[in-house]
C-alpha cells in the first residue's frame, strides 16, 4: 500500500496489525489519508509504519490510475493542512470536562428520579445519559477528545462500560471498519446487518446469513427498526459480543470492573426502595431507550444513501463526501446527536474535536464545489423520514427479490458444500504444484473478510506485494526487499472481488 508517497510492504505486518483486518481493505491502494485518519495522533503507529519495509513511489506504480482521484487526494491533503494550521484539531480540555460533568449530573439525576418514584422520567433520562456515554467514548476511540491517546482510550473505556455495559476495543474493531470504507457492500458493518435488518436492496440478493432472515420479519422492518432491532442489538452486544471479548477472548479487567460497577452502583440507588424485580426492570428499561436514541440517531447520516459495490475503490474525500451526509446544524440538533450531524466532517477529519465540526462546515462545503462533489444536508425531520423510507422501499421489494426461506437455506448448505470440495481440490492442487517445483508458495489471508488463500493465485494484489526480487540500487529501501508494481485497477477489483466471502446468493 502507498501511504505518503512510499510503498510498503505490509504482507507480514496484515497479520499483526493492532487494527486487525481492517488494514485489508485498502492493501493495493493509497491509505495514505485513512493512515493519517486513524493514526494521526499515535505516536505508536508512526514507529511501526518506519519499521515496515518500503520503497519511494515509482512512475510505474498504479495505485491510483484515475488522474481526477489523485487531484482530489491532493486537494484533500491541502484542504486537511489547512485545518491543522489553523487550529481546528487542537483539543479543548475544558470541553471534555463539560461532557464528562454532564454525564455524572445526568446519571445522578436519574437515580434520584427513580428513588422518588419517577419512575418513566428517571428510565428517559438515565437512558439518554447511557446514550451520550455512546458520543464521549466514540471520540474517545478517535482520540479526537484531549489528543492524548492512553487518556482517550482509558476515558472510551470507562464510559462505554458504565454507560452502556459494554467493550471500548470490541466496538473500535467495528467502527473502523465503517470509517474505512462507508456504504461499501461487504465491508462496513454498519450496512451489513443481516439477519436483523437490510439497508439496501443488494443486500437481499447476495447479503452474508440472507439464509437466517424470513421474509416476514423483513417486511415490516421499517416498523420493528427502532422498538426491537435496535434494542436486540444493543442486549446482544451487551450479553454475548463484548462479554465474549472483555471476559474470555481478550480479557480486559479495567472493562469487566466498570461493567460490574454500572451494576453495583445502579443496585446500590434503587434496590433498597423497589426490590430487585423494579430495579432489574428499570436498569434494562433504561438501556432500552439508550439502544432507540443510539441506533435512531446513528442511522440517519448515511444508511439510506447509495452503496459501492465490493469492488469498486474511491478515495478517502470520496467516502467521506458522497456515502455520508449532514444532519442540519443547529444548537440542539448538534447536542443531540453528539455533533455526529456533521457526519461529513467526521468522516473527513476523524481525529478533529466533533465540537469544532460545526464550525468548519462551510468550509467542507466549499471545498466540494470547487472539487465538482455534493454537499448533502437536510434537516433532522426529513433524515428521519429518508432513513425510515428506505427501509420501507427495502421492505416492499422483500417478497420479489427474495425466495421463501426453505429454498435459500437449501441453496445456502449446497453452496457451502461446494465451496469445501473445492477448497479441497485447491489444496490437493497448490501441495501438487509445491511438489513439483522447490520454489515455496507465499500465502496470505485475501484483501476481503475471505480465509488462508495462495496469493499468487487468488490474489494478485498481496501477492505483489509479498514478492521480493533484487533491486535495482538507485531505489531508497528501507529493507532488502524490493518491489513488484501493484496490479492494475482492474486487477485489484477482480482479486478483491475473488478475496471476499462467498455468499449465499450462487445460483
Amino acid at each position: 500500500m502507498l501511504i505518503h508517497d512510499r510503498v510498503y510492504d505490509v504482507s507480514e505486518f496484515v497479520r499483526k496489525h493492532p487494527g486487525g483486518s481492517v488494514i485489508r481493505y485498502y492493501l493495493g491502494q493509497d491509505a495514505t489519508d485513512a493512515f493519517e485518519g486513524f493514526h494521526q495522533r499515535s505516536e505508536k503507529a508512526h514507529k511501526w509504519l518506519k519499521a515496515i519495509p518500503s520503497r519511494p513511489v515509482r512512475a510505474d506504480d498504479n495505485f491510483t490510475t484515475d488522474t481526477r482521484s489523485r487531484e482530489l487526494i491532493t486537494n484533500f491533503q491541502k484542504f486537511r493542512q489547512g485545518l491543522i494550521d489553523d487550529g481546528y484539531f487542537k483539543p479543548d480540555y475544558l470541553h471534555v470536562v463539560y461532557r464528562l460533568i454532564e454525564l455524572v449530573l445526568m446519571f445522578a439525576l436519574s437515580f434520584w428520579l427513580l428513588r422518588q418514584n419517577f419512575f418513566l422520567l428517571g428510565i428517559f433520562v438515565g437512558g439518554i445519559a447511557s446514550g451520550r456515554c455512546g458520543w464521549v467514548q466514540h471520540e474517545g476511540g478517535h482520540h479526537s477528545l484531549t489528543g492524548k491517546v492512553w487518556l482517550d482510550q482509558l476515558i472510551q473505556k470507562v464510559t462505554i462500560s458504565f454507560g452502556l455495559v459494554t467493550s471500548g476495543p470490541k466496538w473500535n474493531a467495528m467502527h473502523t471498519k465503517h470509517h474505512a470504507t462507508p456504504q461499501k457492500e461487504d465491508f462496513d458493518v454498519d450496512v451489513d446487518t443481516l439477519p436483523f435488518v437490510a439497508f439496501y436492496k443488494e443486500a437481499l440478493e447476495r447479503g452474508r446469513r440472507i439464509h437466517m432472515t424470513p421474509n416476514w420479519w423483513l417486511r415490516y422492518q421499517h416498523y420493528t427498526f427502532l422498538p426491537v432491532t435496535s434494542v436486540f442489538n444493543v442486549f446482544f452486544w451487551h450479553f454475548y459480543l463484548h462479554p465474549r471479548e472483555y471476559l474470555f477472548k481478550r480479557p480486559d479487567p479495567l472493562t469487566a470492573v466498570v461493567v460490574a460497577s454500572r451494576y453495583i452502583v445502579h443496585y446500590a440507588c434503587t434496590l433498597a426502595v423497589h426490590g430487585w424485580f423494579l430495579s432489574t426492570w428499570t436498569l434494562f428499561a433504561s438501556l432500552f431507550i439508550a439502544g432507540i436514541y443510539l441506533f435512531g440517531n446513528f442511522s440517519l447520516n448515511h444508511t439510506h444513501l447509495p452503496t459501492t459495490k465490493a469492488d469498486e475503490e474511491r478515495t478517502w474525500a470520496e467516502y467521506g463526501i458522497d456515502y455520508t451526509m449532514n444532519v442540519d446544524c443547529n444548537w440542539f440538533v448538534n447536542w443531540w446527536m453528539g455533533y455526529l450531524n456533521c457526519q461529513i466532517e467526521h468522516h473527513l477529519f476523524p481525529t478533529m474535536p466533533q465540537y469544532k465540526q460545526p464550525q468548519i462546515v462551510e468550509r467542507t462545503r466549499q471545498f466540494c464545489q470547487e472539487n465538482g462533489m455534493k454537499y448533502q444536508s437536510m434537516p433532522y425531520i426529513k433524515a428521519l423520514g429518508a432513513m425510515l423510507g428506505n427501509l420501507r422501499n427495502i421492505a416492499h421489494q422483500v417478497d420479489d427479490v427474495l425466495p421463501p426461506l426453505p429454498e435459500r437455506q437449501r441453496a445456502y448448505r449446497e453452496a457451502k458444500k461446494a465451496r469445501s470440495l473445492a477448497a479441497m481440490a485447491d489444496k490437493e492442487t497448490a501441495s501438487e504444484d509445491s511438489d513439483a517445483s522447490s520454489v515455496p508458495v507465499t500465502t496470505s489471508r485475501a484483501a476481503g473478510k475471505g480465509g488462508k488463500l495462495t496469493a499468487s493465485k487468488r490474489n494478485p494484489s498481496v501477492a505483489n506485494l509479498s514478492t521480493s526480487e533484487s533491486g535495482d540500487g538507485d531505489d531508497d529501501v528501507r529493507s532488502d526487499a524490493a518491489f513488484v508494481p501493484p496490479a492494475s485497477a482492474g486487477g485489484r477489483k477482480a482479486a478483491h472481488k475473488r478475496g471476499q466471502r462467498a455468499t449465499v446468493a450462487a445460483k
